[in-house]
């Protein structure tokens, strides 16, 4: 029997990425480099964010080999609908626990399960053998070590020798993003889930790292850690609607769903918010609807449009704190799914 072996694999799942497809849930989307977003073009689901035996790990059983593949496809993408359905299902205001701890680890996964860790963590390894290379120059250093693996100093470039290093790492590296993944949902599984919806004709965008992540309390310049409990997760998952996870709060229950919906220019302000978050975290590619990806460019540079979203925004927590006076409410107790600016 000829193998069943998965090795074109999506880093990015297809069944995602058909949420920001045209039409919606179909498989031909458009797509802009990151390097050049002034044209948008067609591709399809099954094209683009994958890699060739990207997950595969050493072993003598296609189990053995195929087992981070399987373990992302059945343990989330077999239940993605699952999350789409609840998350775009406008009357449903409560979520049980296993759902939400589903939308939970989709999230994190999707944190994790790109190649943003390993594109850092490649560079960070060119960096420490090309400061190698150049103290060879002036001294008797033949070799460069890294975490006991050596190699020789021998007219390669930092990248070739840096590549080398990353291939006698894919076992470990592969595994431990997914065990990270994991680790992540477990410590958050008793986080919330926040649900926002544009009601206008703008739209959000993803990319091929599509979870953004701050953190209010981070101190400015000071780089945020991923894994860090206390950040709120964010990702789109089709063009209206994008999940937000927040930490627990005392004495509000987490199977509670806040759900907002943005009309007018606060909506265009969450669109920006989003195109900025997606063209920062982007590795490669922005996925999404034509004529929005047309529109991508313009739009983030767009100052105008920044001063009447900020002026409207303004206006509208002016608004909400007039109103909590008059309830007689505490600026600290309202709640906190009205919107805010991400930085």
């Amino acid at each position: 029997m000829a193998s069943q072996e998965t090795k074109h694999q999506h880093y990015v799942p297809q069944g995602y990425m058909k949420g920001f497809a045209t039409p919606e849930g179909g498989s031909r989307i458009h797509f802009l480099r990151k390097e050049d977003l002034s044209a948008a073009k067609p591709s399809t689901v099954g094209n683009l964010c994958a890699e060739t035996n990207g997950y595969t790990i050493s072993g003598s059983t296609e189990a053995e080999r195929q087992f981070v593949e399987n373990t992302y496809g059945r343990v989330w993408e077999d239940n993605y609908k699952r999350v789409y359905d609840a998350v775009t299902d406008d009357s449903l205001t409560h979520l049980d626990d296993d759902t939400r701890r589903l939308i939970i680890g989709t999230v994190t996964s999707l944190l994790f399960r790109t190649r943003k860790l390993k594109i850092i963590l490649g560079r960070m390894y060119e960096e420490m053998i090309q400061d190698a290379i150049n103290v060879s120059r002036t001294s008797n250093i033949t070799h460069v070590t890294i975490e006991r693996y050596s190699m020789p100093l021998d007219g390669r470039s930092a990248k070739e020798l840096a590549r080398e290093y990353e291939r006698t790492q894919h076992d470990g590296q592969v595994l431990t993003q997914l065990r990270m993944a994991i680790t992540l949902a477990n410590v958050r599984k008793n986080d919330r889930v926040d649900v926002i919806k544009l009601d206008s004709e703008d739209n959000f965008v993803t990319s091929d790292h599509p979870v953004s992540f701050y953190n209010p309390s981070a101190l400015p310049g000071v780089p945020q850690a991923p894994f860090t409990p206390t950040n709120i997760l964010s990702l789109p998952i089709n063009h209206k609607y994008r999940i937000d996870v927040y930490p627990p709060e005392q004495g509000r229950d987490s199977s509670l769903v806040s759900r907002i919906t943005h009309r007018d220019l606060i909506a265009k302000g969450e669109m920006l918010m989003n195109h900025a978050e997606q063209s920062q975290t982007a590795d490669l590619f922005i996925l999404g609807e034509k004529t929005t990806l047309q529109n991508f460019g313009k739009n983030l540079n767009d100052q105008g449009l920044k001063e009447q979203v900020d002026k409207a925004r303004n206006s509208y927590l002016t608004d909400i704190l007039a109103l909590a006076s008059a309830l007689g409410t505490s600026v600290t107790e309202i709640p906190t799914d009205q919107p805010t600016t991400k930085q």
